[in-house]
Formats: C-alpha cells, sequence, structure tokens
C-alpha cells in the first residue's frame, strides 16, 4: 500500500512539473523576454565593423526591399517585431514566427518578412519584404521564421511547420556577401549570430 501512494506522489509531482513548465524565451540585451508585437534591433552578437538588419533596394529595382546588415557599426538599423504563431504575448524558442520590420513608408509592400524565389544569376534565396502576417498553411510557407540558439546567443532559421505535408527545406538565415560588398540576409550563406535590443520605436 505504502508503494502504491509513493509511486502515486511521484507520478503526481512529474505531471504538476510538466503542467508548469515555462517555454524557453528569448531574451533581448536587457535579459528581458521578447515582447510579441514590439520592436527591436536585430544587431550581430559579436563586435564586427558591420551594424544591425537593415533593407535596401536589389537589382535598380526600388520596390520590394530586401533584408541586409548595414556596414556600420554604430548604425543599429531598422527595427523588427515578431508575431508567434500561437498568439503568445512572448516569444518563445524553436516556435514559427512572422518577422515584420518598421514602416519606412518607402514602398507599398508589407514589411513582413518571406523568402524570395531563388535567384537565378547568384543562386541565393534572399529574405525580402512582402510577406502575409498570419494564416499559417502551404500558402505563406515562406513567411514563417524561428529562433534559436547560438552557443550564447541567437540565429533566425527558416524551418516552417505550419504546414505538414509540405517539404520544406530547412537552413539558417546567414549573410551573403555580393561583388559590390553589400551583407544581404539569405537562407545559408554564413550563420549570423544575433541579439535583440529594444527600440525606442514603441
Amino acid at each position: 500500500m505504502s508503494s502504491t501512494i509513493l509511486t502515486l506522489g511521484i507520478l503526481f509531482s512529474i505531471f504538476t512539473g510538466l503542467a508548469g513548465a515555462q517555454p524557453a524565451w528569448v531574451k533581448d540585451t536587457d535579459g528581458q523576454p521578447l515582447k510579441a508585437g514590439t520592436y527591436y534591433y536585430v544587431l550581430p552578437a559579436q563586435s564586427s565593423s558591420f551594424g544591425g538588419l537593415y533593407s535596401a533596394s536589389r537589382n535598380r529595382v526600388q520596390c520590394p526591399l530586401y533584408v541586409t546588415q548595414i556596414d556600420m557599426s554604430t548604425v543599429d538599423g531598422v527595427p523588427a517585431r515578431f508575431a508567434p504563431v500561437n498568439g503568445m504575448d512572448l516569444v518563445p524558442l524553436s516556435t514559427d514566427l512572422n518577422v515584420e520590420s518598421y514602416n519606412s513608408n518607402i514602398c507599398p509592400d508589407p514589411t513582413v518578412w518571406t523568402l524570395a524565389p531563388v535567384d537565378k544569376k547568384t543562386r541565393q534565396t534572399f529574405v525580402k519584404y512582402g510577406g502575409v502576417a498570419g494564416s499559417p498553411g502551404r500558402a505563406t510557407l515562406r513567411n514563417w521564421f524561428r529562433i534559436e540558439e547560438e552557443g550564447e546567443h541567437y540565429k533566425l532559421v527558416f524551418c516552417p511547420a505550419v504546414c505538414k505535408t509540405c517539404r520544406v527545406r530547412c537552413g539558417n538565415l546567414g549573410v551573403y556577401l555580393a561583388p559590390n560588398d553589400v551583407r544581404w540576409l539569405v537562407l545559408g550563406g554564413d550563420t549570423l549570430p544575433v541579439k535583440f535590443k529594444k527600440s525606442e520605436k514603441n
């Protein structure tokens, strides 16, 4: 009888612990969990001569804008906000989410990140503006990203689980250095460890 009570007590403790387990939150440079809908600068985690993520035109076409890394370490770039697929108020690790950059009204396109089709010239898959927020599924597959740990820092990843029947080419978002020395954000490339600094644009 006593062994049965002990077993039940252990099981109760396990299930209570699981029920009370909290997701692992992504944290900003102040050690606070990222809040969904709040703008943060996406900065290189390690000291370098480059700054935060920015936006620029490609191929002499003004719109849509593509995500790039600015070449000045003193510039934080354009802040972005995150919207987890599960509607949480805080941003958890390893969860599909939309990324939306601050709208500077340069182009009419939404500033939600999405993967562009493979560029025929460079064979790169660039990250650009023009995605759709929400509506998880096959039609929006290219608009969903994740934040994962990268050592003591973070990295941005494309590996959506919003479509169970879709074949997905997963990969880290990294930097592609173009011949003109512009650092574009692409699927693959050199992995870019990042950190998140809360923006004043809130």
